[in-house]
């Protein structure tokens, strides 16, 4: 992150936010790019993500 490499966030490896930084997520947080990256798998292989295969479209 220092070096600029990970979007366009720069910070150095002693100035970070620490706990001030961080966001309490709420009840039935859902983020599907989380569980692509840390899962591996392809948007085919891993369906909408949501336990029980649930999109979540609204009508």
């Amino acid at each position: 992150i220092a070096d600029g490499t990970f979007g366009v966030t720069r910070r150095p490896a002693d100035g970070g936010r620490g706990l001030d930084g961080v966001v309490e997520r709420a009840e039935g947080y859902f983020n599907p790019a989380a569980q692509f990256l840390e899962g591996g798998q392809t948007a085919s292989q891993r369906g909408s993500g949501r336990p029980g295969g649930e999109r979540g479209d609204r009508a």
